[in-house]
């Protein structure tokens, strides 16, 4: 009898170990030949590989909403910042994403501390969405967040760190607790999604890509700005033996972050008299002036001790952060480092740290970092997705029952 080759089952968490070092497919230093098919992955691909995370999250931040409202006055006391359940996915900040889709600035001058693309985009298509601006600014929160998982798979693939990786960076990106608000009507989802094309652009070399996600990501969140880091870096690599017209689109690149902040600020200066206001209203509403970080992290470990937990709370997760950061450093090209620590720099800065865990969320290298460093252990795989999906549960009733800022 002829022998029967019998297919393994594949295994969804599993990286094998790297040999050695591999180069990005799109590397302008890499070979001439053609690239290998496990250096690509297609967008189809990459969506079926997202799905499952992506919908398994928004099922924990529903049962989360649904501890919150059937539980909330026995688990959680009441707090004067309370936000009712009855908001549900524009709880928070989605509250003023809303106003603002709805009656813009001039309604509430305290929401110019929100950039303006997100509800610019939610209130088109709150036209021919049935439900209006509370359900386009869901949605759209929602699809950005799958788009962004997408991205991020294909672009892990790309760099050559394999498919394993990108399905846990995937499962990382959707599940971990911090991800809460990319269920919600946040901008996070978008600014995400438009910081993955940017690198996917310089990293590519298509520098209109990334002058165009740029200037779009710095329209949608303050942190878009820091773009500009990552985008010179790339920039500089085969400066000089680039053409006129190639450095021009460089330049575009290092750019767009600027003139996107610039466009939003320049506005308000036109409109209110004062470009700082934005800014100001952070530090006056929610005490984000600037502080020393490593005070501030102190500081906060005493506040954990003391059982002040929402303001104890960011510490180890900032601890966890800047070990994340220690991998990027080893195994990420520079100009993800160097994106990563900015990032993790401006968000310990603030003497407020209630929102630290999604402001680092957009630091995506250390999610990429995370899924390597896990993938070196196949059987912790398992165990950290099945701890994060609980813990994203948690988050997300604490948010709904008004104890934890997202």
């Amino acid at each position: 009898m002829a022998d029967v080759a019998v297919e393994p089952r594949a295994r969804v968490f599993t990286l094998p170990r790297r040999v050695g070092p591999s180069r990005p497919s799109w590397s302008r230093s890499a070979p001439s030949t053609p690239a290998p098919t496990s250096t690509s992955l297609g967008w189809l691909a990459a969506l079926r590989l997202c799905l499952a995370p992506w919908a398994l999250a928004r099922v924990a931040v529903g049962l989360g909403y649904l501890v919150a409202r059937i539980a909330s006055d026995e688990l959680i006391p009441r707090v004067a910042y309370a936000i009712p359940t009855e908001r549900q996915l524009l709880a928070w900040d989605g509250g003023w994403y809303e106003q603002l889709a709805q009656h813009g600035y001039r309604a509430d001058l305290r929401s110019l501390r929100f950039f303006p693309l997100f509800p610019m985009l939610g209130r088109a298509l709150g036209e021919v969405v049935p439900g209006g601006v509370p359900v386009a600014l869901a949605l759209l929160a929602n699809l950005a967040a799958l788009a962004a998982g997408v991205v991020l798979v294909r672009l892990v693939v790309a760099e050559g760190w394999g498919r394993p990786t990108a399905v846990l960076a995937a499962w990382l990106l959707f599940v971990v607790p911090a991800a809460a608000p990319l269920v919600l009507a946040y901008a996070e989802s978008l600014g995400l999604l438009l910081s993955l094309v940017t690198f996917v652009g310089l990293r590519r070399q298509r520098w209109h890509w990334a002058a165009v996600a740029g200037f779009l990501a710095a329209l949608t969140r303050p942190l878009g700005l820091l773009l500009v880091l990552p985008a010179a870096i790339e920039a500089a690599r085969g400066w000089r033996s680039a053409s006129p017209r190639q450095r021009l689109g460089r330049l575009a690149a290092v750019a767009a972050p600027v003139a996107g902040t610039v466009a939003y600020l320049g506005w308000v200066q036109a409109a209110h008299g004062d470009w700082r206001q934005p800014y100001r209203l952070q530090t006056t509403i929610y005490q984000r002036e600037l502080a020393e970080p490593l005070t501030r992290l102190v500081q906060s470990g005493y506040d954990l001790v003391a059982g002040h937990h929402a303001s104890g709370l960011p510490l180890p997760w900032a601890l966890l952060s800047f070990a994340l950061l220690v991998v990027c450093l080893r195994r990420l090209p520079a100009s993800y480092t160097v994106y990563a620590a900015v990032v993790l720099l401006v968000t310990t800065s603030s003497a407020n740290l209630d929102s630290f865990e999604r402001y680092a969320l957009s630091a995506f290298p250390l999610i990429v970092a995370g899924a390597l460093s896990i993938g070196r252990w196949p059987k912790l795989e398992r165990p950290v997705i099945s701890t994060a999906l609980a813990g994203l549960t948690v988050y997300a009733t604490a948010i709904f029952a008004g104890a934890k800022v997202p």
